[in-house]
């Protein structure tokens, strides 16, 4: 999708990655050439025309670029040799709507996605004062230490460390119907060295831009229900993670009767604000749970998360301990499309 081929050769055969970068280099057409990731011997498609910004995110192939032209969006599996792994994209798309402060951490800026999966565009995530976020529909950003217009860099994106500890915060979910996903989660990006196929380093559980990484979904909700969900991984191998749990260990507010919903007869009224404390005890420096409490006007409704077993839990600790990344997503279609 984007870029064509020489008009002389195409795909010209099986060979080295090095070998078929080389080709590229000797044609004066070649702007550059796709191959398999993480071979070394792949087909090798050579290619020109390249608008990168064109190009559809796919996790079997790697993209390289002999040569960089001014504001072109590219992704750092394709930068040639030297340069920073960073993602840039075009001047003009904004990234960074600001800042929030975090009590107990200090100030965090946020960084927004330009995808919301490979292929289609996200939407803009708001801050609307200095501790509230307004998140549009399709719209995902991240909590990082640094933000920078036009840069991704794993490296900034925020490590908290929460295991032992706890996380609060009010939300309004009074718009949120029930075809809708309000989410903030947890996931191990500071330690992502790959960009993903959102061009972000993002990763999570069920790999929605291609990579994997644990999980933890601290909140998703809409207006008539509550869900919170630990998703563990497999040890890693050289950094990465091959199989995740997608469905996780979860409780929802849905199976239990009268507790939430829009409406003074539910203990939690959805029309109104409400208030989330996350907890993350530990034992011996292991997680040995995680407890969420809804509160509003002094009543309470409580997820304990008994069901979830220690060992499973335990293989998130590793991931706790070297601090996981907070992000918020808004998405969702019709009420039938969601789980």
């Amino acid at each position: 999708h984007g870029g064509e081929a020489l008009s002389s050769q195409d795909m010209i055969g099986v060979m080295k990655v090095s070998e078929c970068k080389r080709r590229c280099e000797e044609e004066p057409e070649c702007e550059g050439v796709v191959y398999y990731n993480n071979q070394d011997y792949s087909d090798c498609w050579l290619r020109q025309g390249i608008d990168v910004g064109r190009c559809m995110p796919r996790t079997a192939w790697d993209l390289w670029i002999k040569e960089l032209k001014p504001d072109m969006r590219v992704p750092s599996w394709a930068l040639p040799p030297g340069s920073t792994a960073e993602t840039r994209i075009a001047p003009e798309t904004r990234t960074c709507p600001g800042a929030i402060q975090v009590e107990g951490y200090g100030p965090v800026k946020l960084v927004n996605a330009i995808f919301e999966i490979p292929g289609m565009a996200a939407t803009k995530v708001e801050v609307s004062h200095e501790s509230g976020i307004v998140p549009h529909m399709r719209g995902r950003t991240y909590f990082a230490d640094a933000c920078q217009d036009g840069v991704y860099d794993h490296n900034a994106y925020a490590a908290m460390k929460l295991i032992g500890k706890t996380l609060r915060y009010s939300v309004d979910l009074s718009a949120a119907g029930c075809g809708c996903n309000a989410a903030l989660y947890m996931t191990s990006l500071h330690q992502e060295s790959d960009v993903s196929g959102c061009n972000d380093f993002y990763c999570d559980a069920n790999s929605v831009c291609g990579l994997s990484c644990p999980e933890i979904d601290i909140m998703e909700a809409n207006d008539h229900a509550f869900q919170a969900t630990t998703h563990n991984c497999e040890s890693p191998m050289n950094k990465h993670y091959s199989y995740c749990d997608r469905s996780g260990c979860s409780q929802n507010t849905r199976d239990m009767p009268n507790a939430y919903g829009p409406g003074s007869t539910y203990t939690i009224d959805t029309t109104q604000p409400f208030s989330v404390l996350t907890e993350f005890p530990q034992s011996n420096g292991a997680l040995a749970g995680m407890r969420t409490t809804l509160s509003q006007q002094g009543k309470q409704v409580k997820l304990d998360h008994a069901s979830c077993d220690s060992s499973y839990l335990a293989k998130l600790s590793d991931a706790m301990r070297d601090g996981m990344s907070l992000r918020i997503t808004y998405w969702g279609e019709s009420a039938n499309t969601m789980a």
